[in-house]
């Protein structure tokens, strides 16, 4: 479990999730496992949010029931098959997650499934070796569509191109395309022409409307 918690990298550290130990806690007859963090919290395993809670439990049944699989070994071997990976997850963990898995089990073939463009866009594809697919219908059949390496690639673009998601407003959409048109064209007023008209559709305190040089 500390292992899992520990961060990815330097640059998205989550030192909400590290943790330092793990103790017990005893109140007359009962006992509770106690989860100490590097930040200072210290929450009963039990009353973690659920995220963390599903995370780190989807971990600690990796760990238990290959140990007892690999007769003891804690160099845990074989494959992992879990549905839904990011259900319950906060976007930071999400992220996160297969990263932190594959670190603390590096012998473990991994099949998953998810819904989160998080995931696939931290997913890091080499060929032959990790592969995305995407399952779809086509009628009464069921197609499984190999998907290029979406590795980094924006959340809109995945969700729009691979996992067919309609944009909420089209009408936002075209004008930001627009806005980076006239951008590499070096277009100054027709920048200017769609700015206003996007100020005009949500407002100066929009954080598109801010962004935009």
């Amino acid at each position: 479990l500390i292992k899992c918690s520990e961060p990815v990298s330097e640059n998205d550290p989550d030192l909400d999730l590290a943790l330092s130990d793990i103790t017990m806690s005893f109140s007359g007859k009962s006992e509770s496992v106690v989860l100490l963090f590097k930040n200072g919290d210290q929450i009963p395993y039990s009353e973690l949010p659920k995220g963390h809670l599903r995370f780190l439990s989807m971990a600690l049944e990796i760990a238990t029931r290959g140990f007892i699989l690999n007769n003891n070994d804690c160099k845990i071997e074989g494959i992992v098959l879990i549905d839904d990976l990011d259900l319950h997850l906060h976007p930071s963990l999400e992220r996160t997650i297969f990263s932190r898995l594959r670190k603390a089990f590096p012998l473990i073939q991994w099949i998953v499934s998810t819904n989160s463009p998080l995931v696939v866009s931290t997913f890091e594809q080499k060929q032959g070796i990790n592969d995305i697919l995407k399952i779809t219908k086509n009628g009464p059949d069921t197609e499984i569509i190999p998907i290029e390496n979406l590795q980094g690639v924006d959340i809109s673009s995945i969700l729009k191109y691979a996992m067919d998601t309609p944009e909420d407003d089209s009408r936002i959409s075209d004008l930001r395309e627009a806005y980076d048109f006239w951008k590499s064209k070096g277009d100054t007023a027709g920048m200017n022409n769609v700015k206003e008209l996007i100020k005009n559709q949500l407002g100066e305190d929009s954080r598109l409307y801010k962004t935009l040089i």
